[in-house]
């Protein structure tokens, strides 16, 4: 079997998910240790974050509450769903034409990532 990639497609979040650096500090008082925060801090400055980077609003309310599936669902709706939309119409493939498709989905798959 051969598998092509024919186009990509990039989600543009709405500018409210957009999430400055400067929240990191905020957002993890009292849920991590001082040096923790410092370790994140680190890595959000050092990796090529910037403060136009798109955090989920589940992730940015630093509520566990609202990390669940319903937030994971939103944001997959959000994301996926729409980017991929856009691809099918930009390609004229349709969905049946595809056997998979590959995306990431933070609140899904929260694999550690430093960019």
């Amino acid at each position: 079997r051969h598998a092509y990639v024919l186009d990509f497609e990039v989600h543009q979040p709405h500018a409210s998910w957009r999430f400055a650096r400067s929240r990191i500090r905020d957002l993890c008082h009292g849920k991590f240790s001082e040096e923790d925060i410092a370790f994140q801090e680190r890595i959000a400055y050092r990796t090529g974050l910037s403060d136009e980077t798109a955090v989920c609003p589940a992730i940015q309310s630093g509520d566990e509450a609202n990390c669940g599936i319903e937030a994971a669902r939103f944001e997959y709706g959000a994301t996926c769903i729409t980017t991929i939309s856009k691809l099918f119409a930009k390609t004229g493939v349709s969905p049946h034409q595809v056997n998979f498709v590959i995306t990431n989905s933070s609140l899904f798959n929260p694999t550690p990532s430093l960019s």
